[in-house]
């Protein structure tokens, strides 16, 4: 059995949402790298035969931080596996959106980066595995001529396990929260019995596409849209085709309704949390704060619940405004002013005569 671990859309950055700095060093970064080191220990601990990353390494175009550079590449070389990585650069990985260039074909000398259409050879059992990998593209044309030719050199070789790697927008997959785009290229009919799995980078849900085609998904949550979705990576068994999806255990965004700020107990695990309440005092909030977190209020007064009675049009006369005003206020009942009410209606009320004495 051979085992490849997969991951993507990473989006190394300093982050400045709910980031602390410690030594100099960007909280939220220095999380994803932990979230990097995880997932590299894992593949030793498995023994994988391959670590495959699909793309969008970096989270800004054309403007990489040397910080994250350095970090990120020390990462690598400290958990130093001895397992081949192959990488495809993703969109945010190039200098513009139509650009050659990208960073991380020179960022990782130690890994196998491709940037056009290429075949790779697995060979740690019998029968082999030939591996494609097809960088991102911007144009349907140039996307299409990859693939095509990925599809002759499969023809050309049927003997071998065939895997498909890309960075690619999934037509008619959910970007997240119900949002699809209609026109991506790449569709999940396109992904053949030619091939035993395709895996693409891109859209940040995992999610099995198709038979043939699956969705790799970001390993953690980077803003408040990812907000209660599961994201991790994967170990692909080449023999059997089982596709399991390792969760990550990074900061979470977590929404906490609270009708009382100063008690509102904050989970103990690192993430970011953003507590709805109503009541103005927050200061027994910092109590609960620890190395990792970050907690934002969001003041919403009390819903004003009086009760409210619309009349309508043909029934507001005097003697239904009355009628309801006693009904909303029933600790009117039998006093004075209802009798007072009552005897104005029916034209039987009697002014006090004043007294001259």
């Amino acid at each position: 059995m051979s085992r490849i671990v997969i991951f993507s859309d990473i989006h190394f950055h300093e982050w400045t949402y709910g980031a602390t700095y410690e030594g100099g060093v960007n909280s939220r970064l220095q999380s994803q790298i932990n979230v990097l080191h995880k997932i590299l220990d894992y593949a030793r601990d498995v023994k994988a035969a391959m670590i495959v990353f699909c793309g969008d390494m970096f989270h800004t175009f054309n403007n990489l931080n040397v910080r994250v550079l350095a970090m990120v590449q020390q990462a690598f070389a400290y958990r130093d596996t001895g397992i081949p990585i192959h990488m495809i650069p993703g969109n945010h990985d190039y200098s513009t959106k139509n650009a050659s260039y990208n960073a991380v074909s020179g960022a990782f000398p130690w890994a196998t980066v491709h940037n056009t259409a290429a075949v790779q050879h697995l060979y740690a059992h019998a029968p082999g595995i030939d591996l494609f990998f097809i960088p991102y593209h911007s144009s349907e044309a140039s996307f299409n001529h990859d693939l095509n030719s990925v599809y002759q050199y499969a023809k050309a070789h049927p003997i071998n396990k065939r895997l498909l790697f890309m960075h690619q927008g999934v037509q008619g997959s959910d970007v997240g929260n119900g949002f699809v785009l209609p026109n991506e290229f790449l569709r999940p009919d396109m992904i053949t019995s030619d091939f035993f799995m395709a895996f693409t980078g891109h859209y940040h849900d995992h999610k099995i596409v198709s038979p043939k085609l699956c969705q790799v998904g970001s390993p953690m949550q980077l803003t408040w849209g990812d907000e209660g979705k599961v994201r991790g990576w994967i170990d692909f068994d080449t023999e059997t085709g089982e596709i399991k999806h390792i969760e990550s255990d990074a900061p979470k965004f977590l929404t906490i309704r609270s009708k009382d700020g100063k008690n509102t107990p904050i989970p103990t695990n690192p993430g970011f949390y953003r507590v709805i309440g109503s009541d103005p005092d927050i200061t027994g909030l910092s109590a609960h704060l620890s190395s990792g977190h970050f907690v934002e209020y969001v003041y919403k007064p009390k819903e004003d619940k009086t009760p409210r009675y619309i009349l309508e049009a043909n029934s507001f006369d005097v003697a239904n405004v009355w009628k309801k005003y006693l009904e909303l206020n029933p600790s009117l009942k039998e006093s004075p002013i209802e009798s007072i009410g009552s005897k104005l209606l029916a034209n039987e009320y009697e002014a006090p005569k004043p007294n001259n004495t």
